[in-house]
């Protein structure tokens, strides 16, 4: 069995989100009349905004204002606001998404999501990770967490990972 997970929140482990995001900001220029790139993020840029988004309890309203930080000034209010439902309806099909129950172990730990921006502070987020000898790691799902835990933080992630297909042999808790 692999050791509990300790990695980044960027790169393969975020790349499926990363991509729905993409599209949805991609979507979102078509729908807007914008030349294709006008909101693009790559790379880093991308992965922290994807991540400070997805997960589950981020606001409309903080949605819009991350977006419109990160995109400073590149669309108007009302297109801002439109791309903000673009982001969250990709994001939401990604929260629920089905997942493959084939992973050896389901670890769950508490990770900063580094803000896309620097007006805002990183924030914490609980996340469940698949793991299995022969596979990658998959990111099953990102939850907004508070500094001092909600007693129920965990039962309500594994609740939801069972949900959506994900039963794991083991459950391991990462500190």
């Amino acid at each position: 069995m692999k050791r509990p997970y300790a990695g980044a929140l960027t790169g393969p482990l975020v790349a499926g989100l990363a991509n729905d995001v993409a599209s949805a900001l991609s979507d979102a220029e078509r729908a807007e009349g914008l030349s294709p790139g006008t909101l693009g993020l790559t790379g880093p840029s991308l992965d922290r905004l994807a991540v400070w988004t997805a997960a589950k309890g981020t606001s409309p309203d903080q949605l819009v204002t991350v977006l419109g930080l990160v995109l400073r000034g590149r669309i108007g209010p009302g297109g801002l606001r439109r791309t903000a439902g673009c982001v969250q309806r990709a994001v939401q099909r990604w929260q629920q998404r089905p997942i493959d129950g084939r992973y050896a172990q389901v670890v769950l730990t508490v990770a900063a999501a580094t803000s896309p921006v620097a007006e805002l502070s990183s924030r914490p987020v609980a996340m469940a990770v698949g793991s299995g000898d022969q596979m990658p790691d998959e990111l099953l799902g990102l939850w907004a967490a508070s500094p001092a835990h909600d007693p129920y933080l965990w039962r309500t992630v594994l609740i939801d990972v069972r949900r959506r297909g994900g039963d794991g042999s083991s459950v391991c808790l990462a500190a």
